[in-house]
């Protein structure tokens, strides 16, 4: 069965309201960690029907991290609680310490959400930054296709944008995630990124019109 996190949904004065489910088709509460809880589902298909609490799927090896995220040692023997501990084994650190990368990204999200903007304001906000590069990349390349000189009132209206911008990256007032990570490795998880997404727009879209 899938995994995956989701979160209850807090209402002023009620507290956390939790998903009402057909026990057939999901298991809920497996583990929790801070309030973010563990689930599985027969099949992602359904997960449309918790869509509100539902966060990120996870793989089986995540799932068994996000149950080891309070913990640093488990019974010897699983099925009894108050047996002898031991210390968690490679495997066990390994999946551990995907889970925590995930509650990370998961918490960092929230933050930004609550620090910057939510979704759609991010949304927006690269809407904004492409309309900028769209429409330098669009008019410089009309001139240079067409073998004619940028005229000067263009130069003069993106030249002191373009200057400025370089000025505060070379100064570091301006950091971008490249600055972060090798850009080559971005670019190449982005790659494999974008294509899964095209395959999966051919198999399970234009394949099926």
């Amino acid at each position: 069965m899938p995994y995956f996190i989701y979160k209850p949904q807090n209402i002023a004065n009620i507290g956390g309201v939790f998903p009402k489910t057909n026990d057939d088709e999901f298991s809920l509460g497996l583990g929790v960690y801070k309030y973010y809880y563990l689930g599985s589902v027969v099949s992602t298909n359904l997960i449309h029907k918790i869509k509100d609490y539902f966060i990120s799927f996870l793989t089986d090896d995540e799932a068994e991290g996000f149950k080891l995220l309070s913990v640093n040692d488990i019974p010897i023997d699983p099925s009894d609680i108050d047996s002898e501990r031991r210390p968690l084994n490679e495997t066990e650190l390994a999946n551990k310490a995907l889970a925590n990368k995930i509650m990370l990204k998961l918490e960092l999200r929230e933050k930004i959400y609550k620090d910057v903007g939510d979704i759609d304001d991010l949304i927006a906000d690269m809407s904004k930054r492409i309309d900028l590069i769209e429409r330098l990349v669009m008019r410089i390349f009309y001139f240079i296709l067409n073998k004619q000189d940028v005229p000067q009132e263009l130069l003069d209206a993106y030249l002191p944008m373009i200057a400025n911008y370089i000025t505060a990256v070379d100064s570091g007032q301006v950091k971008m995630r490249a600055d972060l990570e090798d850009p080559q490795e971005v670019f190449n998880s982005l790659a494999v990124r974008y294509t899964t997404i095209t395959n999966l727009v051919k198999t399970e879209y234009f394949d099926k019109i």
